[in-house]
C-alpha cells in the first residue's frame, strides 16, 4: 500500500518549526500458503496451487531431483519422507524473497489377512482375519470371487467355498482396503481338495494271449494309485502298461481288476471284470 510518512522539526528555543512529508510505497511480497497439503508417494502436485505474486522463481524440492526454473511447477516424490521445498522467488515489483516450505510425504501402510486353513477338503467355513498391528482403512471390501462383503471397520470374515468334484480348486480372495493415498490390495488363496473317484476304462474281452487297453479315468485329484490286475500281479504307478493275460484252458476265464486311489482326503476303489477267451482251436488227424 501507499503511506504517508511525516517528519516535524522544531529548534531548541521552539521558535523555529518546519513540517517535512514523504510518500512510501510497501510492494506486496510472495505469497505461500502454510501449511501445505501432505503427499502421497508417487503423487503429482503442482507447488503454483499454494503459491502467488510470483513473476520469477526457482524451486528446489529437497529430494536430489533438479531445481524447477518456472513459476508453477508441477512435481513427485518417489520416497516417503519430510523434505524441505526452497523457493527463490521475484514479485512482480521485483521484490526477492527466500522461503522454506516442510512436505511431508506419506504411503498406505502394507495390507494382509490370514487364511485358515488355507487347504480344507470341505471348503466349509474358512477363516480371514488382519495381523497384529494392523493399520484401520476407512472402508473395506472383501472379493471371494464368488459374492463381496463390504465393511468400514476391520472385522474378520468367514466364508464357505464350494467342494469341487473333478480336481482340487484354488479360490482367490482379494481384500480392497481405503486409505489416505488410495486403495490397497491384498489377495490370498484358499485351496479346496476334491474326494479322491476312482474309475478306469478297459477293454471287456479278448482272446488269450490278451493284452486289453486300460486308460487310468480317475478325478478328484487322487494322490496315490494301488491296482491289482487279478493275475497276480500288482502296480502303484498312476498309468500303467497292462499286463498280457494268458488263458491256458478250454473254457473262458474272467479276471477281476481292481484300482484303489487316495489322497487327503479320503479313499475310493473300483473293480471291473475282464473275460480272457480260451484259444479252442484245435488240429485232429483221421
Amino acid at each position: 500500500g501507499n503511506y504517508q510518512v511525516g517528519y516535524v522539526y522544531t529548534d531548541s528555543s521552539g521558535a523555529c518549526r518546519d513540517t517535512a512529508y514523504k510518500k512510501v510505497t510497501v510492494f506486496d511480497s510472495v505469497h505461500v500458503s502454510q501449511p501445505p497439503p501432505t503427499l502421497c508417494v508417487n503423487q503429482s502436485f503442482n507447488f503454483g496451487t499454494i503459491s502467488g505474486n510470483i513473476s520469477a522463481a526457482l524451486w528446489n524440492f529437497g529430494d536430489a531431483t533438479p531445481d524447477a526454473i518456472i513459476i508453477n511447477p508441477s512435481h513427485t516424490y518417489t520416497g516417503v519422507g519430510n523434505y524441505i521445498v526452497t523457493l527463490y522467488a521475484e514479485t512482480p515489483d521485483r521484490c526477492k524473497d527466500t522461503i522454506k516450505i516442510p512436505i511431508k510425504v506419506v504411503s498406505n501402510p502394507p495390507l494382509s489377512f490370514i487364511v485358515t486353513p488355507d487347504t480344507t477338503c470341505t471348503g466349509n467355513n474358512i477363516g480371514f482375519s488382519f495381523p497384529p498391528g494392523h493399520d484401520t482403512a476407512t472402508n473395506y471390501v472383501w472379493d471371494f470371487g464368488i459374492s463381496t462383503v463390504q465393511s468400514s471397520t476391520p472385522t474378520a470374515q468367514v466364508f464357505s467355498f464350494p467342494k469341487p468334484v473333478l480336481r482340487d480348486t484354488l479360490y482367490f480372495v482379494t481384500l480392497r482396503a481405503d486409505y489416505f493415498c488410495g486403495p490397497s490390495f491384498y489377495t490370498d488363496t484358499v485351496k479346496v481338495k476334491a474326494s479322491p473317484k476312482a474309475d478306469f476304462g478297459v477293454q471287456p474281452i479278448g482272446c488269450s494271449p490278451f493284452t486289453p487297453t486300460l486308460a487310468n479315468t480317475s478325478y478328484g485329484s487322487p494322490t496315490n494309485f494301488l491296482w491289482n490286475f487279478g493275475n497276480g500281479q500288482t502296480t502303484t504307478m498312476q498309468s500303467p502298461n497292462p499286463p498280457t493275460y494268458i488263458n491256458m484252458t478250454r473254457r473262458d476265464s474272467v479276471f477281476t481288476i481292481k484300482l484303489k486311489v487316495s489322497n487327503a482326503c479320503g479313499t475310493d476303489s473300483i473293480r471291473k471284470n475282464i473275460t480272457v477267451k480260451a484259444n479252442d482251436v484245435f488240429a485232429k488227424f483221421f
